[in-house]
């Protein structure tokens, strides 16, 4: 049942137009990726269905009483209230609630005197609390810290003044405050922004498990191929559907995209041939009303609104392929071995007793919180750092191309033509602007110095100076960071037909899920969560981690759950005192520890007196002390059951 419709929705700003005739529909519980390119009208399109924006033309329809949650990019608050203060008004029902059970618990005791007041403030408030029971009301404010810890707030940032925040604290806070608000429909844009390494993790599952609907905007590729289960595009100021995750979606784009080049073409050489027949005959006698009427015809189809119908492809066309290198039969067995290291920054301890070895043609992901290490472990690989202990170390023989994060192996100076110069001077002027050109660096853009590049050209180059170097080992670090989805999707079917061997360091997870067919996760606990020093290896690629993660937290959780049960369980039973243990109850746990010491020596002391040849010759004494040492036993057992419940 559709909670949401959006009908020939058309919305201009000023003299341009963002939409013409778009609509789409959402279902109740239906998780959505809103995707396009920037500028396309994502944002204004989650405005729209807020209310934020109120559309030209088109009909909007939403189910009635329905609750909407809309995270902003830069989420803005006003007040100077704590974090945790603010999160627990996500909910006023609840907090209504609370309001009315503390009022009716003020009354009551202000009324001890008058019975039959009390009696009747007791049955009201016994029914209001049975509703904030089934609101979820008795663990909102567990639930609510849950949720911060999943996003990444700490104890102490939910005791910050919302005043006081970072723009990475305040994306953090919008984000809790829309989970838990309990909404029917969540409108998330780039939800990920500003979220750490497990916070990513939790997402992605809380997503997973949450029953309403949801329009997400992210770049993050991954979070929607295992959130999304149907794809919204905005193209052309439409919106084109497509079932399925974002993987499926690529392989359904790609079809479109070949079928609207074939209509194109088709079109294209339907008009020349029209062209061609009205220009042989419009003076041609009896020819020339028909070609008049043909006339006609084509420029009522070339004026056709309908055509706004098709679906365009947007993407750049970025191609490229890396050099293989050397003859295939002469490749290197081990590429790489690392043996026994360990690497520390003062008392910092970024890993030790690492052991592993790369061989010729595999592919290695490097991923994990920043600040672990993982660049770090780059350098050491490439000789620029001496370990603390152990060694690393690349085969002499091997060649090298290294994609660095930061570009500090550029010259700013240089043209980007001098540049590419010195990573393949045996290739000439024309090769060279070919091959840039595949890069998007066209004409003059080859004489611009580097040090103008932005950030995403500055990427570009990097990556066309390893596939000129074509290197046997491709080492990038962060090769994602500034290149937008058309360059990444281009990086990532060239290291797919790459066979040589590659290690990348990468916080993208579909990107690692596309080329690393090992992982090395540093920094991280079996959970996922921040710890320096830890490292975990994973055969497969990021799905295997992820599921090993879900279900590590899976199992977390059974676990706590059974402690919460076995604790409530044990509480719920304290309230039924055996008889033979009431005398405990005024014991502190200390004085039955003594007790239970003391009674265990009188035990031993006992069994020594039984081995003396007096007393197991004599029957009557030993009797005495087995009986006496049997009463014993029973006081201990007596002890050891009253600690235990002491204890838990």
């Amino acid at each position: 049942m559709a909670i949401l419709r959006l009908s020939d929705i058309g919305l201009n700003f000023g003299f341009q137009e963002i939409f013409a005739g778009l609509g789409f529909e959402l279902n109740k519980g239906e998780k959505v990726g809103l995707i396009g390119v920037n500028g396309c009208g994502k944002t204004s399109l989650l405005k729209i269905i807020r209310g934020e924006i109120t559309p030209d033309l088109g009909e909007i329809a939403i189910q009635a009483n329905i609750k909407i949650g809309y995270l902003e990019q830069e989420p803005k608050f006003e007040g100077s209230e704590k974090v945790y203060q603010y999160l627990s008004k996500s909910r006023q029902d609840i907090v209504q609630l609370e309001g009315q059970l503390e009022k009716i618990t003020a009354e009551i005791e202000k009324s001890h005197n008058d019975k039959v007041k009390v009696k009747r403030l007791l049955v009201k408030y016994e029914n209001l609390s049975r509703i904030f029971e089934l609101a979820g009301g008795y663990d909102f404010h567990i639930r609510v810290k849950e949720v911060a810890a999943g996003v990444g707030l700490s104890a102490d940032e939910l005791n910050l003044y919302m005043n006081h925040l970072s723009g990475g604290q305040r994306s953090r806070v919008g984000l809790a405050e829309i989970l838990v608000s309990d909404a029917d429909l969540i409108l998330l844009d780039e939800p990920t922004n500003n979220l750490d390494w497990h916070g990513q993790l939790w997402l992605e599952m809380y997503l997973r498990k949450y029953k309403g609907a949801a329009v997400i905007v992210s770049h993050d590729r991954y979070l929607l191929d295992r959130v999304i289960t149907r794809v919204v595009e905005v193209n052309g100021k439409r919106a084109f559907s497509f079932k399925g995750n974002y993987s499926v979606f690529l392989a359904q784009r790609q079809q479109m995209e070949l079928e609207s080049h074939r209509q194109q073409q088709k079109k294209s050489d339907f008009v020349a041939k029209t062209i061609d027949f009205i220009d042989r005959n419009r003076n041609q006698k009896g020819m020339q009303k028909v070609a008049r009427g043909r006339a006609k015809h084509l420029e009522k189809m070339l004026n056709n609104s309908a055509g706004d119908n098709e679906y365009k492809s947007v993407k750049r066309d970025f191609n490229f392929a890396f050099a293989e290198s050397g003859d295939k039969s002469k490749r290197p067995g081990t590429v790489l071995n690392c043996c026994e290291l360990g690497m520390k920054f003062g008392e910092t301890v970024l890993f030790e007793n690492m052991n592993f070895e790369l061989s010729a043609g595999q592919r290695l992901g490097i991923t994990g919180p920043n600040g672990m290490g993982k660049t770090t472990l780059l350098k050491l690989a490439l000789g620029n750092f001496e370990p603390t202990k152990g060694k690393i170390s690349i085969k002499k023989s091997v060649s090298v191309g290294f994609l660095d994060q930061s570009a500090e192996n550029f010259g700013d100076d240089n043209s980007v033509l001098e540049e590419m110069h010195l990573s393949a001077p045996h290739r000439s002027n024309q090769q060279l602007r070919g091959l840039l050109g595949a890069f998007l660096f066209s004409r003059d853009d080859v004489f611009k110095q580097v040090g103008d590049l932005s950030g995403g050209e500055k990427r570009r180059l990097g990556v066309c100076k390893m596939v000129a170097e074509a290197g046997q080992l491709l080492i990038l670090d962060e090769p994602t960071n500034h290149l937008d989805t058309a360059g990444i999707e281009a990086l990532e079917n060239a290291l797919e037909k790459h066979e040589g061997t590659v290690i990348v360091v990468s916080h993208d997870r579909y990107f690692l899920n596309r080329i690393a067919e090992r992982l090395l996760v540093i920094g991280a606990d079996k959970l996922g969560n921040k710890k320096v020093g830890c490292f975990e290896f994973i055969d497969g690629s990021f799905d295997t981690y992820s599921e090993l993660i879900e279900n590590r937290m899976v199992e977390a959780e059974k676990e706590k759950f059974r402690r919460t049960s076995a604790r409530q369980s044990i509480k719920k039973n304290r309230r039924k005192v055996p008889d033979e243990l009431k005398i405990f109850n005024t014991w502190p746990a200390e004085k039955i520890e003594a007790k239970l010491l003391g009674t265990e020596e009188e035990i031993d002391s006992i069994h020594q007196k039984m081995g003396n040849k007096e007393v197991y010759k004599d029957h009557v004494k030993l009797l005495q002390l087995q009986e006496l040492c049997e009463q014993k036993q029973e006081y201990l057992d007596l002890l050891y059951r009253a600690y235990e419940r002491k204890g838990l």
